[in-house]
Protein backbone atom coordinates (compact mmCIF):
# COMPACT_ATOMS: atom_id res chain seq x y z
CA UNK A 1 0.00 0.00 0.00
CA UNK A 2 1.14 3.31 -1.04
CA UNK A 3 0.02 6.12 1.78
CA UNK A 4 -0.36 9.85 0.51
CA UNK A 5 -1.20 12.41 2.68
CA UNK A 6 -2.91 15.80 0.91
CA UNK A 7 -3.16 18.61 3.12
CA UNK A 8 -3.67 22.85 2.44
CA UNK A 9 -6.15 24.71 3.65
CA UNK A 10 -9.87 25.08 3.64
CA UNK A 11 -11.14 25.18 -0.15
CA UNK A 12 -7.30 24.72 -1.27
CA UNK A 13 -8.22 21.68 -3.84
CA UNK A 14 -7.64 19.20 -1.88
CA UNK A 15 -10.83 17.93 -3.35
CA UNK A 16 -10.33 18.43 -6.91
CA UNK A 17 -6.95 16.04 -6.25
CA UNK A 18 -8.87 13.60 -4.32
CA UNK A 19 -11.66 14.07 -7.80
CA UNK A 20 -8.65 13.60 -10.46
CA UNK A 21 -6.72 10.62 -8.85
CA UNK A 22 -10.29 8.41 -8.21
CA UNK A 23 -10.93 9.30 -12.14
CA UNK A 24 -7.14 8.33 -13.04
CA UNK A 25 -7.41 4.73 -10.56
CA UNK A 26 -10.73 4.18 -9.86
CA UNK A 27 -10.89 0.86 -7.87
CA UNK A 28 -7.06 1.08 -6.71
CA UNK A 29 -7.64 3.60 -4.43
CA UNK A 30 -9.43 4.22 -1.12
CA UNK A 31 -9.59 7.18 0.89
CA UNK A 32 -9.81 8.15 4.72
CA UNK A 33 -11.02 12.12 5.04
CA UNK A 34 -10.32 13.92 8.29
CA UNK A 35 -13.63 15.37 7.88
CA UNK A 36 -15.27 12.28 8.85
CA UNK A 37 -13.44 12.20 11.96
CA UNK A 38 -14.93 15.43 13.56
CA UNK A 39 -15.99 14.37 17.49
CA UNK A 40 -19.70 14.34 17.41
CA UNK A 41 -21.72 16.42 20.25
CA UNK A 42 -25.26 15.26 20.65
CA UNK A 43 -25.11 16.39 23.69
CA UNK A 44 -25.13 19.61 22.46
CA UNK A 45 -28.34 21.78 20.69
CA UNK A 46 -28.01 22.66 17.18
CA UNK A 47 -27.20 26.39 18.29
CA UNK A 48 -24.25 25.38 20.45
CA UNK A 49 -22.59 23.06 17.61
CA UNK A 50 -22.43 25.35 15.36
CA UNK A 51 -20.27 27.31 17.46
CA UNK A 52 -17.92 24.99 17.98
CA UNK A 53 -14.18 25.70 16.23
CA UNK A 54 -13.82 22.70 14.14
CA UNK A 55 -10.48 24.37 12.90
CA UNK A 56 -8.53 23.07 15.54
CA UNK A 57 -6.57 19.77 16.08
CA UNK A 58 -8.63 18.88 19.22
CA UNK A 59 -12.03 18.79 16.92
CA UNK A 60 -10.37 15.74 15.17
CA UNK A 61 -10.60 12.33 17.27
CA UNK A 62 -6.80 11.39 16.14
CA UNK A 63 -7.17 7.96 18.06
CA UNK A 64 -9.34 6.51 15.60
CA UNK A 65 -8.70 7.98 12.33
CA UNK A 66 -4.88 6.92 13.30
CA UNK A 67 -6.77 3.36 14.14
CA UNK A 68 -8.23 3.02 11.18
CA UNK A 69 -5.34 3.73 8.81
CA UNK A 70 -3.29 1.13 10.36
CA UNK A 71 -6.01 -1.30 9.44
CA UNK A 72 -6.40 -0.56 5.98
CA UNK A 73 -2.77 -0.91 6.21
CA UNK A 74 -2.84 -3.96 7.30
CA UNK A 75 -5.45 -5.12 4.66
CA UNK A 76 -8.54 -4.72 6.30
CA UNK A 77 -11.57 -3.51 5.92
CA UNK A 78 -12.81 -0.56 8.37
CA UNK A 79 -16.09 1.63 9.12
CA UNK A 80 -15.67 5.24 8.61
CA UNK A 81 -17.54 7.45 10.53
CA UNK A 82 -19.97 9.97 8.34
CA UNK A 83 -20.64 13.27 9.93
CA UNK A 84 -23.35 16.22 8.73
CA UNK A 85 -21.91 19.64 7.78
CA UNK A 86 -25.73 20.63 8.38
CA UNK A 87 -26.41 19.02 11.93
CA UNK A 88 -22.78 19.12 12.59
CA UNK A 89 -23.54 15.12 14.30
CA UNK A 90 -22.19 12.18 12.86
CA UNK A 91 -24.78 10.10 10.91
CA UNK A 92 -25.76 6.34 12.20
CA UNK A 93 -24.46 4.93 9.17
CA UNK A 94 -20.81 4.55 8.32
CA UNK A 95 -18.78 4.39 4.76
CA UNK A 96 -17.31 0.85 4.76
CA UNK A 97 -13.71 1.49 3.01
CA UNK A 98 -11.52 -1.28 1.68
CA UNK A 99 -7.99 -1.69 1.65
CA UNK A 100 -6.24 -0.46 -2.22
CA UNK A 101 -2.76 0.01 -3.24
CA UNK A 102 -3.54 3.83 -2.88
CA UNK A 103 -4.59 5.36 0.02
CA UNK A 104 -5.54 8.90 0.21
CA UNK A 105 -5.70 10.09 3.46
CA UNK A 106 -7.09 14.00 3.44
CA UNK A 107 -7.73 16.97 5.46
CA UNK A 108 -6.31 20.01 6.55
CA UNK A 109 -4.43 18.24 10.13
CA UNK A 110 -3.15 15.63 7.97
CA UNK A 111 0.48 17.07 8.59
CA UNK A 112 -0.23 18.18 12.30
CA UNK A 113 -0.56 14.93 14.20
CA UNK A 114 3.30 13.31 13.50
CA UNK A 115 1.98 10.12 14.16
CA UNK A 116 -0.25 10.32 11.23
CA UNK A 117 1.92 12.02 9.14
CA UNK A 118 5.19 9.45 9.91
CA UNK A 119 2.55 6.96 8.10
CA UNK A 120 2.81 8.99 4.59
CA UNK A 121 4.98 8.23 1.85
CA UNK A 122 4.24 10.92 0.13
CA UNK A 123 2.98 13.90 1.54
CA UNK A 124 1.46 16.87 -0.65
CA UNK A 125 0.67 20.36 0.41
CA UNK A 126 -2.18 21.80 -1.86
CA UNK A 127 -1.22 25.60 -2.37
CA UNK A 128 -3.55 28.33 -2.91
CA UNK A 129 -3.86 32.03 -2.64
CA UNK A 130 -5.60 33.19 0.71
CA UNK A 131 -8.17 35.42 -1.57
CA UNK A 132 -8.80 31.88 -3.81
CA UNK A 133 -9.58 29.77 -0.41
CA UNK A 134 -12.06 32.29 0.71
CA UNK A 135 -14.45 32.64 -2.57
CA UNK A 136 -13.74 28.56 -3.16
CA UNK A 137 -15.06 27.98 0.72
CA UNK A 138 -18.65 30.91 0.34
CA UNK A 139 -19.82 29.06 -3.18
CA UNK A 140 -19.09 25.62 -1.24
CA UNK A 141 -20.59 26.30 2.06
CA UNK A 142 -23.72 28.51 0.12
CA UNK A 143 -24.56 26.23 -2.41
CA UNK A 144 -23.45 22.70 -0.74
CA UNK A 145 -23.78 23.20 3.23
CA UNK A 146 -26.78 25.78 2.78
CA UNK A 147 -24.88 28.47 5.17
CA UNK A 148 -25.99 31.93 5.31
CA UNK A 149 -22.96 34.33 3.59
CA UNK A 150 -23.30 36.37 7.42
CA UNK A 151 -22.04 33.19 8.76
CA UNK A 152 -19.94 31.92 6.69
CA UNK A 153 -17.65 35.29 6.59
CA UNK A 154 -17.25 35.04 10.44
CA UNK A 155 -16.29 32.04 10.78
CA UNK A 156 -14.12 32.26 8.16
CA UNK A 157 -12.28 35.41 10.14
CA UNK A 158 -12.95 34.46 13.41
CA UNK A 159 -11.81 30.63 13.23
CA UNK A 160 -10.91 29.31 9.75
CA UNK A 161 -7.83 32.03 9.01
CA UNK A 162 -6.38 32.55 12.31
CA UNK A 163 -6.02 29.07 13.04
CA UNK A 164 -4.92 27.95 9.48
CA UNK A 165 -2.07 29.96 9.90
CA UNK A 166 -1.70 28.23 13.32
CA UNK A 167 -2.20 24.79 12.72
CA UNK A 168 -1.67 24.49 8.57
CA UNK A 169 0.19 26.63 6.92
CA UNK A 170 3.31 25.98 9.23
CA UNK A 171 3.41 22.34 8.25
CA UNK A 172 3.73 22.68 4.89
CA UNK A 173 7.26 22.08 5.94
CA UNK A 174 6.97 18.73 5.97
CA UNK A 175 5.39 18.31 2.21
CA UNK A 176 7.60 16.51 -0.21
CA UNK A 177 5.60 18.16 -2.91
CA UNK A 178 3.87 21.08 -3.10
CA UNK A 179 0.98 21.94 -5.60
CA UNK A 180 -0.19 25.36 -6.43
CA UNK A 181 -3.66 25.84 -7.13
CA UNK A 182 -5.56 29.15 -8.22
CA UNK A 183 -6.90 27.86 -11.24
CA UNK A 184 -10.02 25.39 -11.37
CA UNK A 185 -8.10 23.13 -13.52
CA UNK A 186 -7.44 19.54 -12.72
CA UNK A 187 -4.12 19.64 -15.02
CA UNK A 188 -2.82 21.56 -11.70
CA UNK A 189 -2.44 17.57 -10.52
CA UNK A 190 -1.06 15.45 -13.79
CA UNK A 191 2.35 15.14 -11.32
CA UNK A 192 0.92 13.97 -9.05
CA UNK A 193 -1.20 11.64 -11.18
CA UNK A 194 2.28 10.59 -13.00
CA UNK A 195 4.02 9.75 -9.35
CA UNK A 196 0.81 7.56 -8.46
CA UNK A 197 1.13 5.66 -12.05
CA UNK A 198 5.00 5.16 -11.82
CA UNK A 199 4.06 3.22 -8.56
CA UNK A 200 1.20 1.10 -9.54
CA UNK A 201 3.93 -0.03 -12.64
CA UNK A 202 6.55 -0.61 -10.07
CA UNK A 203 3.75 -2.48 -8.25
CA UNK A 204 2.89 -4.57 -11.50
CA UNK A 205 6.81 -5.35 -12.60
CA UNK A 206 7.86 -6.78 -8.82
Amino acid sequence: MFIIGLCGGSSSGKSTAIDYLLKQFGDKTALVAFDSYYISRPDLVFEERRMINVDVPEAIDREEIYRNILLLKEGKTIQQPVYSFETFLRESVTQETAPAPILLVDGIFSFYFEEIRNLFDLKVYIDADVDVRLSRRILRDMNVRHRPLEYIIDQYFTKVKPMHEVYVEPYKKYADIIIPHNRNDENDFRILGNLVKTFLHEEQTR
